[in-house]
C-alpha cells in the first residue's frame, strides 16, 4: 500500500481543528457557568446601606407649637397657631383680629416629602404646605414654593418655648457687621456703619462696608440655604478698604445662614465667615 502523506496530513489537521473547537466550547461553558454564578451572587447579595443626609425630619427637634401672624384682606390680621406632633398629626388655630367670629380650628395628619424638608398637612380636602426649619415653619403656596413679596415674612411661624430674641427674620432687618473671618472689622472712615440688608419683595440685597454701596440679587431656599448673585458697587476710593475687599470675596462663597439671639451668621460650607447683629 502506498503511503499518502497529504491524506495523513489532512487527517491530522482535522483532528487538531476538532480538538480546538471542543476546548473552546468547554471554556465557553465554564465562563457561562461562572458568569451565571456571579450574577446570582450579585442578585442574592445584601443591598449596600445608603447614606442618608441630614435633613429637617431626622436632624431637627421639629415637633411642637408654632405661632405667627398671617395677613388678612378684611381684618387686622390672623393670629395663627400650628401644632405638629411626632405621630404625624397636626392642629391649627386661626383667630381673626378685629372680628367677632369664633376661632377657626382644624386638625388632621401630615406627611413628609422625600427630601425630609417639607410637610403636607391634610384636613379633609384642604392641604397646607410648610417648610420645616430650625425652630420655625414657613408656610408655602399650594405648589410648595416660597411666598414672595412684601408680606413674605408674615408666613414664618416661630416655635414656642425658644428664645424670643431669635425671632427676627433674615429679611427686612438691617444687619450690622460684627466679625469677618473671626476678626472684628476695622472701623470705617467717619465710623460709617458696615451693614447688610435683604429685601424680600425684590430678592435684592444692599450692603456697605463703610465706603462703597454694594448691591445685587440673592436667593433663599430650603434648609437655611442662601446664595448671593454677582453684585455691583459704587466706585469710591476710601482710606480703609480691606474689609470691603474681603467681604466682596466672601459673599459668592456663602451657602447657608444661621439665626440666633438677634445674630445672623453666614457660612461658607461649614465655616462661619460673617457675623452680624440686628441694628436698631
Amino acid at each position: 500500500m502506498q503511503f499518502n502523506f497529504n491524506t495523513y496530513k489532512m487527517k491530522n489537521l482535522l483532528f487538531i481543528f476538532a480538538a480546538c473547537i471542543l476546548a473552546s466550547c468547554n471554556q465557553s461553558s465554564t465562563n457561562t457557568e461562572e458568569n451565571t454564578q456571579a450574577t446570582s451572587d450579585t442578585l442574592n447579595a445584601e443591598p449596600m446601606a445608603q447614606n442618608i443626609a441630614d435633613n429637617s425630619k431626622n436632624s431637627l427637634d421639629w415637633s411642637g407649637t408654632y405661632v405667627g401672624s398671617l395677613p388678612c384682606a378684611d381684618c387686622e390680621g390672623i393670629d395663627a397657631t400650628v401644632e405638629i406632633n411626632q405621630d404625624n398629626t397636626f392642629k391649627t388655630n386661626l383667630v381673626y383680629k378685629g372680628k367677632k367670629s369664633k376661632p377657626f380650628t382644624e386638625s388632621g395628619t401630615f406627611t413628609w416629602n422625600e427630601e425630609g424638608s417639607k410637610i403636607y398637612c391634610v384636613a379633609g380636602s384642604d392641604t397646607s404646605v410648610y417648610l420645616v426649619g430650625e425652630n420655625q415653619l414657613i408656610q408655602l403656596d399650594k405648589e410648595g414654593n416660597r411666598i414672595i413679596g412684601p408680606l413674605a415674612d408674615n408666613y414664618i411661624f416661630k416655635k414656642k418655648g425658644t428664645n424670643e430674641t431669635s425671632a427676627l427674620p433674615i429679611t427686612g432687618t438691617k444687619w450690622i457687621l460684627e466679625e469677618i473671618n473671626n476678626t472684628k472689622p476695622k472701623a470705617a472712615e467717619d465710623n460709617k456703619p458696615m451693614f447688610l440688608e435683604l429685601d424680600a419683595a425684590k430678592n435684592r440685597f444692599i450692603a456697605s462696608m463703610g465706603c462703597n454701596t454694594i448691591f445685587g440679587g440673592y436667593e433663599l431656599t430650603e434648609n437655611n440655604t442662601i446664595k448671593f448673585g454677582e453684585g455691583a458697587s459704587t466706585m469710591m476710593a476710601c482710606p480703609n478698604m480691606e474689609t470691603e475687599a474681603t467681604f466682596g470675596k466672601l459673599l459668592p462663597t456663602i451657602s447657608t445662614y444661621q439665626l440666633a439671639e438677634n445674630k445672623l451668621s453666614l457660612l461658607a460650607g461649614k465655616k462661619v465667615v460673617l457675623v452680624f447683629s440686628a441694628g436698631k
